[in-house]
């Protein structure tokens, strides 16, 4: 009850400088006024993305409201994200609209994407999302990498310091004219890591380019390439201090749009290719992983009220073993899509409905319908409300990839679900208030378990499970004064196995984010984040994750519109706490840096 009281007070005290954003591209697949739309969607800017000085996205996600961020502990160690109890492979992860999910997992790797590729990010919680198809069942993350402008500068260099030996370096140089745009980013990060065997090596580069070939048409490119090198230290019980892995992940997208009248035709294509390579020589072990992913994709939207598009994309899943030079699996499935969406003012109300069917070579024919609805009371109050069905397919490895620790299940189905929930938003002047309840009902949802239960040695396998969802999130906002901003987020969540009511792993009951901003004086800004997680359920037999509290702090300071330095400490109360079990996760670190800019 005091946990609770506690919570609350803070969300009555709140206060949050950045009451609304301006614009939201992901749901609709057009920029809408956010005002305009449900309350289960959220935009983390530049301005925000540059204050937090993080090094991948899912830190940037990290104190998200709903989101939960797993990772292993060291730096450049595998993270995830999952939203509203579901799992990682439930999460679609999308970069400028390109799934970028593991066809070999299921899920993203978050720290394989650079915070500093990225202009800014888009999050839709739960349904609402149904255009995108498998993957999108707690909801959708889309990262949008920068693109050159005529306000971008012309360079920008950042270089950072920090404990165990981290070094960071980036640099953005981008020119646009009124035919022509491109932007490059490249970044190298080396780290000693705080664990023995665990450093971490990585290079980035990032390209985005757009020629404006007339008045109504623009075609784009990008690419990416990301490669690191780490050790991977292992669990506390079980140390691996001569595992290492080297991942290769590279893409290369081509985007055409065409204005038509009121309407707009986006045709785009796109290649990966993700490379991992996994050599343990204590186990005499090298093994390989490659996913090629090939697609193709088209929307024409008419009068921001009428959508409809297809998509097509081809995965190619291959495990070979380095040492017998021989192939474990060589597996592929093609998937082909068609959907329309219709948004509908009628009054005071904002209506949005959509379907797409999906045809996959693998696991048969999905459809899935949804539908949004906004009432907007007047200009500072208004209720909404989604409902969908959203759905997952099994990864490659859950289907067909078999070891000594781990057995396939190729009769697994496709998870499904039916996901609601209903909200409400007020916000005027200096005040803000956000509360929505969702609840997800799951069947088959796709869960870890022992291959043989009565055999304590037994290897992991995979089951379908029917489970359900359900909580509410909290946002609230006051603006005290110009010089202090405050922000938090609250998170309540229960989720279960509907037939033995045991709780899922890794969902915490109460999660709290509270972000304190100063600026005493105008170059000046000093920002807290304390973030709080109840504890977690990991699995019978195993006890459960203690919950926790952690403590950044960080100073700004911009010396001139060009130069700027800054100073973070993380966890700087030295909390002993794990993400992931018997992960530890680093105690107090500091790190410091600087960064130029320079415009025409």
């Amino acid at each position: 009850m005091k946990k609770i009281l506690i919570i609350w007070l803070c969300l009555i005290f709140a206060a949050n400088a950045g009451l609304a954003q301006e614009v939201f591209l992901s749901l609709t697949k057009y920029d809408e006024d956010i005002k305009e739309l449900p309350t289960n969607v959220t935009v983390i800017e530049q301005k925000q993305i540059e204050a937090k000085h993080v090094e991948t996205l899912g830190e940037l996600l990290q104190n998200e409201t709903s989101i939960n961020f797993k990772s292993y502990g060291t730096l450049g160690s595998a993270s995830s994200i999952s939203i509203r109890g579901a799992t990682a492979a439930q999460t679609l992860v999308l970069i400028d609209g390109r799934r970028v999910n593991d066809p070999a997992m299921g899920g993203t790797d978050f720290t394989s994407i650079p915070a500093v590729n990225i202009e800014r990010v888009e999050i839709i919680r739960g349904a609402g999302a149904s255009i995108y198809g498998t993957g999108a069942f707690g909801g959708v993350i889309n990262v949008i990498t920068k693109k050159a402008a005529s306000s971008s500068p012309m360079v920008d260099a950042g270089i950072s310091y920090g404990s165990f030996n981290t070094i960071g370096t980036n640099l953005t140089g981008a020119y646009a004219d009124e035919k022509f745009a491109a932007l490059a980013v490249t970044s190298l990060l080396t780290t000693d890591g705080s664990r023995n065997n665990s450093t971490y090596n990585n290079e980035n580069f990032l390209f985005n380019g757009s020629v404006n070939l007339s008045e109504i048409s623009t075609i784009a490119l990008s690419a990416n390439v990301f490669q690191s090198v780490y050790g991977i230290p292992g669990s506390k019980s079980y140390p691996t201090p001569n595992y290492e892995q080297q991942d290769n992940n590279r893409y290369a997208k081509a985007d055409y749009s065409l204005l038509l009248g009121k309407g707009s035709l986006n045709v785009t294509a796109y290649a990966s290719q993700n490379k991992r390579k996994a050599i343990n020589p204590a186990w005499m072990s090298d093994t390989r992983y490659t996913n090629d992913t090939l697609g193709a994709q088209a929307d024409f939207s008419f009068d921001k009220w009428l959508l409809f598009g297809a998509e097509w994309w081809q995965e190619d899943y291959k495990q070979e073993d380095g040492i017998a030079n021989t192939t474990a699996e060589n597996r592929d499935r093609v998937n082909t899509a068609a959907y329309a969406q219709l948004n509908l003012d009628l009054w005071k109300f904002r209506i949005i409905t959509s379907v797409r069917g999906d045809s996959n070579s693998a696991y048969g024919d999905v459809a899935t319908p949804a539908v949004s609805a906004v009432f907007s009371v007047n200009d500072y109050f208004k209720i909404s409300g989604n409902c969908g069905k959203v759905w997952n397919a099994p990864s490659f490895t859950q289907l067909y990839s078999s070891d000594a620790f781990f057995i396939a299940n190729p009769d697994l189905k496709v998870e499904e679900g039916i996901s609601s929930d209903v909200g409400f938003e007020y916000a005027q002047d200096k005040t803000r208030l956000m509360a929505t309840a969702f609840y997800v009902d799951t069947k088959n949802l796709i869960k870890n378990v022992a291959a043989d239960p009565m055999d304590p040695f037994s290897p992991w396998t995979v089951a379908n499970y029917d489970t359900k969802q359900y909580g509410a999130e909290v946002e609230a906002g006051y603006i005290m004064t110009a010089w202090m901003d405050h922000k938090v987020n609250y998170t309540y969540l229960k989720a279960e196995n509907k037939d033995t009511g045991e709780w899922l792993t890794y969902c915490p009951q109460n999660t709290v984010n509270y972000t304190l901003t100063v600026k005493p004086v105008q170059p000046l800004s000093v920002s807290a984040i304390a973030y709080y997680r109840d504890s977690q359920s990991i699995g019978a037999g195993v006890p459960d994750l203690d919950g926790f509290f952690t403590l950044d702090l960080s100073v700004n300071y911009k010396v001139t519109d060009s130069f700027s330095c800054w100073v973070k400490g993380f966890n700087i109360t030295n909390a002993d706490y794990q993400l992931q079990y018997d992960y530890p996760m680093p105690g107090a670190t500091v790190y410091g840096g600087i960064n130029i800019k320079f415009w025409k």
